[in-house]
């Protein structure tokens, strides 16, 4: 278990995020992806994402945005 992933159970209390309307995803709420201390949703996609320019890519179960990547040609 990382650092993140540990910190991401303690401050939600174990729950799963898939679905919860706070966190980022492909699906949902990517605008807040870059904003500090947004916090990805659950994920289980291997496939970088690019959605609006914002790069997205699963990380040990959980979203991440990135700078690099997906979005770049």
């Amino acid at each position: 278990m990382t650092v993140r992933s540990i910190a991401m159970a303690l401050l939600l209390g174990g729950c799963e995020v898939a679905g919860d309307d706070t966190c980022y995803s492909p699906d949902q709420n990517v605008e807040d992806a870059y904003v500090e201390g947004a916090l990805g949703c659950a994920c289980d996609n291997d496939e970088p994402q690019c959605i609006d320019g914002v790069g997205l890519v699963c990380d040990e179960g959980w979203w991440q945005s990135v700078e690099d990547g997906p979005c770049m040609p």
